[in-house]
């Protein structure tokens, strides 16, 4: 009975919303299956991603995909029945929208607008939707991609004759009560661009930036206007109405929550709360649904433990099953691989050796440096790709700003020390590897000797280090690198490293500090405006131009490359 009572308490915990003060209701509503217009394939992905990134911060969602307007109407409806009494309440809205005599209007799949009638038979009106927001809820947040490209208003404007002018481009700016904020997808009279990938140019950053700890609304639309001016070339521009009364935070995280008076319920995370729950049971299945639920967390360890201890590796052999495992590597010069498909970041091999180095006077005394053992090196810095995948892994609660320079295969920058810790015990966790095997940062003497340990012949010529070889600036007064650029654009060094100087500099492990505290970390490589016109020089060279800044802070031009002892 009590084995049964713990295996239905905690499936109960696993699967739960996290647990938030206020009540947070949200509808999302996503029309690409036009029956007489050209579908629109980015909405139905935009409503699925919005619907999953609301529920993963408390949102009771009712969503609904490419609705008819009796559908339509349905959901609104329930929206508005749910909605009372709500401290935030969310509408998001992907698909086609209008403007006709500066009234806005969401469009349904099944609308035609061949008629007079079709206003009011066939549209739905959007100050409708915010008027029952408003009235029944603390916040309102409206999101609205409804500003594509409308075949149908051409319908309706031969339907409308003289008065087809009436039919504005996008939508028009609508007043904001007090405790609303209307986000549009681009600025009044403009139309937004469907992009190309999974989501919309606007939906795409929204979603993941809203899920961010302890940044609030306004905030978040900043740098997701930073991300669509980016995408789109300085095309699309989001806009956005205020009369908010209070911060708002989406996932307020500990310290913003405290600031703005949010209360989360309970302070624990769900792996602690199911954990503490679980932490003396003798279940297999339980530990296993547990391991199933939360297996990067330090919680899955202990609970490995657990099993292990109960002679049920079989058990705990398919708890892990889906979790990507890092195999036993032989230190082969020159070996490339990955631990798992995707996440991983992919390595190099890297012979043992040693070589005496020259320098100029910014860093510390030259001295032999030696590498007893192979190392693996990262091939890459870290992508923003590779940081992305920790976020939504939950490893990692930073999400860095890309400048309005793009992500992607760009190396990830906004990054502080602390941060890369977080990331490489997430990568850790997750294959299930320990310190002594583990990813990590490479030490000041190990980065050295990946840039110089192989006597690339380039690097040790007098001239001087060029943007045909790096991503740096030339020299003072000659070209100038404005920004990051994907990693893998300029070639590698003799052992196949790519960017350890240019693009950006990276963070070591190495501290700086006085007896024994550590005040600050070292910082290795020229960053894309760092003036390389002698970074490579045989006369003394900079290497890197070795630096340190403190372990918290965060720079556009600081990034990290792992390493991963053998």
């Amino acid at each position: 009975m009590l084995r049964a009572s713990i295996s239905l308490t905690i499936m109960m915990l696993l699967f739960a919303s996290p647990a938030f003060a206020d009540k947070r209701v949200a509808l999302v509503i996503g029309n690409g299956a036009y029956v007489h217009a050209a579908e629109l394939p980015n909405p139905p992905h935009d409503s699925a991603d919005m619907s999953a990134a609301l529920k993963s911060v408390g949102f009771v969602v009712i969503d609904g995909t490419s609705l008819d307007k009796p559908a339509m109407e349905k959901k609104i409806r329930e929206f508005s029945e749910v909605l009372n009494g709500a401290d935030i309440g969310v509408f998001f809205y992907s698909g086609h929208g209008l403007q006709v005599g500066g009234v806005n209007y969401l469009v349904p799949v099944d609308a035609i607008l061949t008629s007079l009638d079709a206003l009011e038979f066939e549209m739905v009106r959007l100050d409708l939707i915010q008027k029952i927001v408003e009235r029944r809820s603390k916040t309102s947040i409206l999101f609205l991609d409804a500003c594509r490209n409308n075949p149908l208003a051409r319908n309706l404007a031969r339907a409308l004759g003289t008065c087809g002018a009436e039919i504005g481009r996008g939508l028009a700016p609508a007043e904001s009560g007090a405790g609303t904020l209307i986000s549009y997808s681009t600025q009044p009279g403009n139309v937004a661009l469907d992009g190309e990938g999974r989501n919309s140019p606007y939906t795409g950053p929204l979603v993941k930036r809203i899920v961010t700890k302890g940044q609030d609304l306004l905030t978040t639309l900043m740098l997701v206007r930073r991300d669509v001016l980016a995408a789109t070339g300085n095309k699309q521009v989001p806009w956005d109405t205020n009369a908010l009364t209070d911060r708002f935070y989406f996932n307020p995280g500990v310290v913003a929550a405290a600031a703005a008076g949010v209360a989360l319920e309970p302070p624990l995370s769900e792996a602690a709360q199911a954990w503490a729950l679980i932490k003396d049971t003798s279940d297999p299945a339980a530990l296993k649904a547990f391991l199933g639920q939360f297996p990067d967390t330090v919680y899955a360890v202990l609970a490995q433990q657990r099993l292990t201890k109960q002679g049920s590796a079989q058990v705990a052999s398919a708890a892990h099953s889906a979790s990507p495992k890092a195999a036993p590597l032989k230190p082969v010069h020159g070996q490339s691989f990955r631990d798992c498909p995707e996440v991983c970041p992919e390595m190099l091999v890297v012979p043992a050796g040693q070589f005496m180095p020259l320098r100029k006077s910014n860093g510390p005394p030259p001295g032999k440096i030696a590498i007893a053992s192979p190392i693996a090196v990262g091939k890459f810095e870290i992508t923003f790709e590779e940081w992305e995948a920790c976020v939504a892994g939950r490893g990692c609660d930073h999400q860095p700003d890309d400048q309005g320079w793009g992500r992607g295969k760009r190396p990830v920058i906004d990054v502080s020390w602390d941060d890369t810790q977080q990331y490489i015990a997430w990568l850790n966790n997750k294959l299930g590897l320990n310190p002594a095997n583990g990813y990590r940062l490479l030490s000041s003497a190990e980065w050295e000797y990946s840039v110089w340990g192989m006597a690339d012949a380039r690097y040790f010529s007098d001239q001087p280090l060029t943007m045909r070889h790096a991503n740096i600036t030339e020299g003072w007064g000659t070209k100038k690198s404005q920004q990051t650029q994907e990693v893998g654009t300029y070639p590698p060094n003799s052992l196949g490293l790519y960017d350890l100087e240019g693009n950006v500099a990276e963070w070591v492990e190495d501290c700086q500090g006085r007896h024994g505290y550590c005040v600050s970390r070292v910082v290795r490589g020229l960053r894309f405006d760092s003036n390389g016109i002698d970074a490579f020089s045989s006369v003394g060279s900079s290497i890197g131009n070795f630096s340190w800044d403190g372990q918290g802070n965060r720079s556009k031009s600081i990034g990290f490359r792992l390493a991963r002892s053998l």
